[in-house]
């Protein structure tokens, strides 16, 4: 099985969807359990209190069942990764994809994880060449 680096940064991808779905949910869960304040204007309100709170509450059931969908998927991806990575027969080159594409860091912190005088771009690096030699 070969994969690219496209294949592997997904995950990373869907983790960055997923946070930002949470974030939303956790805005729309705030909205919704705060109450609103009095109708100050003098002009009428237009769908009443109701209509907003019920329609934050379709929003939250729906942005609760997108998560639950993309958590699926980051899992079936983080196995299916998981599984390229096991055959790479390197150790350290495992781990410098592992950090990578299944912890998420960044290349700066990846060359701060594996020591050994390597740095982001030298571990970028050595992951390109595997990836173009198996490809």
């Amino acid at each position: 099985m070969t994969m690219t680096m496209k294949e592997l940064s997904q995950l990373h991808w869907l983790n960055l969807e997923i946070d930002r779905d949470k974030q939303h949910l956790a805005e729309l869960e705030a909205r919704a359990t705060s109450p609103g304040g009095p109708n100050m204007s003098g002009m009428p309100g237009g769908g009443g209190a109701g209509s907003s709170v019920e329609s934050d509450a379709i929003a939250i059931i729906e942005l609760k069942e997108q998560i639950r969908g993309k958590l699926a998927r980051a899992m079936a991806e983080r196995d299916r990764i998981t599984a390229y990575l096991d055959g790479v027969e390197d150790a350290q080159l495992r781990l410098i994809m592992h950090l990578r594409f299944v912890d998420g860091l960044s290349w700066a912190q990846v060359g701060a994880s594996v020591g050994a005088g390597y740095t982001g771009d030298a571990c970028r690096m050595a992951c390109k060449r595997y990836l173009a030699k198996t490809a």
